[in-house]
């Protein structure tokens, strides 16, 4: 089914859905991981299973470099690279371990371990090219290979949370995390020029200037070799059937001081493969061959002091209007830093609809800085004291994952006391 009609579809349920006024006596939808978590009952997040919150991003689908041959997958980047396209996704996931909160009084306490992991990754249009179609193409040439980028942040959390009813209208939260660093990567410069050479003696010969810089850092997956801090707050304001919410996440740092290291290559190499004849000594050019390519690809130890890296910011806003006891319609967006430098942005326009008293669902059109036709899709459900629900912010990625830009799923398992 063509997804256009899909999303004519999706806007012609919303009208549907807001017709039902049953009366709503649990918020199923307030059980979001947001700074202002507010509940009136103690709730166990199932261990392992308590939130999983996974998504990845990409500027350019897959079906853009791939297709199936006789149930056999094609790769092939040719039209990718003449189009000029880069190669560029991100990663990133939150998953919370164990999670337990209980309310007192007017105020709701909550603490848990989380794991989160935060990756970014751009590869040059001339660098893909380099490596599909050969170096040949650059005979005599001198060709520039910049703003290739990685970066990579992995750490664990103990967190400490308390939202509390300010007044009728307004509610505030905190969120206290103590830190540990488990994975860091940050490829700072990933510069380099090749000429290929027409005048050696073998036709491999290379001019290489290198560019070349990163920091690494990594740590057991418990422990607090890496400490950190960090900070999320929330509120949210009533106002008749209006509600609004704004929440910063991940206001903190990692300060990393384990198995550091600093490293770079800068200069000129010169590399033109195995020159050999019958009265020499093959093993002997080998090692030398060897010898030159490790010059080129491994990069220098030049520190292995400690550094800080601040957190990847997360900045969460949403307008919601409620149409009657049981429908909300909503207007979200959520930001998510990438590379500590810029950010992927996401909005969402729909409708969440609670039936009965323990079941609910969420539609909403979504788009993002690489692609504007998506449909999210989540539900919740309540057996006795279990609480299931699921999401996923592109339910078309379920028709044709090649064919789409992001990929989104959200699970959790909780225990209501």
């Amino acid at each position: 089914m063509n997804r256009h009609i899909l999303i004519f579809l999706f806007f012609s349920y919303l009208n549907t859905f807001s017709q039902n006024s049953s009366k709503v006596e649990i918020d199923l939808f307030n059980l979001k991981n947001t700074s202002t978590f507010l509940n009136s009952d103690t709730i166990l997040g199932v261990p392992f299973f308590s939130n999983h919150n996974i998504h990845f991003l990409t500027k350019n689908s897959f079906n853009e470099f791939s297709y199936f041959d006789n149930n056999n997958l094609v790769v092939d980047f040719s039209e990718y690279i003449e189009k000029g396209n880069n190669l560029s996704f991100k990663f990133f996931s939150e998953n919370d371990l164990l999670f337990f909160g209980f309310p007192k009084a007017e105020t709701y306490y909550s603490f848990g371990f989380k794991y989160s992991s935060y990756l970014d990754l751009n590869i040059s249009n001339e660098l893909l090219d380099l490596f599909w179609n050969g170096n040949n193409q650059y005979l005599d040439d001198f060709t520039y290979f910049e703003d290739n980028t990685a970066s990579l942040i992995q750490f664990s959390s103990i967190f400490f949370q308390f939202s509390s009813k300010i007044s009728d209208n307004f509610l505030f939260g905190t969120r206290v995390s103590l830190l540990h660093g488990v994975n860091f990567f940050n490829l700072e410069k990933g510069n380099f020029s090749l000429q290929a050479l027409s005048d050696s003696i073998t036709p491999f010969s290379n001019s290489i200037n290198t560019d070349i810089f990163f920091e690494s850092s990594r740590a057991n997956f418990f422990g607090f070799s890496n400490p950190g801090l960090s900070l999320n707050l929330g509120a949210e304001y009533n106002l008749k059937n209006w509600h609004f919410v704004i929440d910063f996440q991940n206001l903190g740092f990692i300060f990393w001081h384990k198995r550091n290291s600093q490293n770079q290559s800068e200069g000129y190499h010169f590399f033109d493969g195995v020159d050999y004849t019958m009265d020499e000594i093959l093993s002997e050019e080998v090692a030398a061959t060897i010898d030159t390519l490790e010059n080129i690809f491994t990069l220098d130890r030049i520190s292995t002091k400690s550094f800080y890296s601040r957190l990847p910011l997360r900045i969460n806003l949403r307008s919601a209007y409620s149409y009657n006891l049981s429908t909300d319609f909503f207007i979200d967006y959520y930001a998510i830093e990438n590379n500590i430098s810029n950010f992927s942005h996401h909005v969402f326009l729909g409708c969440s609809k609670v039936l009965k008293k323990d079941m609910g669902f969420s539609m909403a059109y979504n788009f993002n800085n690489y692609s504007f036709n998506n449909i999210q899709f989540g539900f919740i459900k309540k057996f006795k004291n279990l609480l299931i629900k699921f999401n996923t912010n592109n339910l078309l990625a379920i028709l044709d994952f090649r064919g789409v830009n992001t990929f989104h799923f959200q699970t959790g398992i909780y225990y209501y006391f």
